[in-house]
């Protein structure tokens, strides 16, 4: 149980790092933020749903999120978006920022714990 803790936690930094970059480094659409009702595309949770799990699984995550409204709007804006299209952006992102290329296990297994638990958020 020690070892998973650990692994959450070390995956969790991983997420803080890249998320963190890739909300930094995104451009932002115009437009009014989502509502916290508003569905997560690839999971069955809504918005506030996958905040609370980010929050529970990656409190510096969250912390770092709401301690920026400019980032969390990015984020909330990020993953409304259909897979394809922040697909999309990540690609982009990487090709313009060196650092953010490669395989990134702990961030995919983050994110998967935070799309295959939110529901109980």
């Amino acid at each position: 149980m020690k070892r998973l803790i650990r692994i959450t936690a070390a995956a969790a930094a991983a997420a803080v790092a890249v998320a963190l970059g890739l909300l930094f480094l995104t451009p932002t659409t115009a437009g009014a933020s989502p509502s916290g009702e508003t569905l997560v595309p690839g999971t069955q949770c809504t918005l506030t749903q996958v905040e609370n799990a980010i929050e529970a699984l990656a409190p510096e995550l969250a912390n770092r999120l709401d301690s920026n409204p400019t980032a969390k709007d990015r984020f909330e804006d990020f993953v409304v978006k259909p897979e394809k299209e922040r697909q999309a952006i990540i690609a982009k992102a990487k090709i313009q920022h060196p650092r953010l290329r490669g395989d990134h296990p702990k961030v995919r297994d983050a994110v998967n714990e935070v799309k295959n638990t939110c529901g109980q958020y």
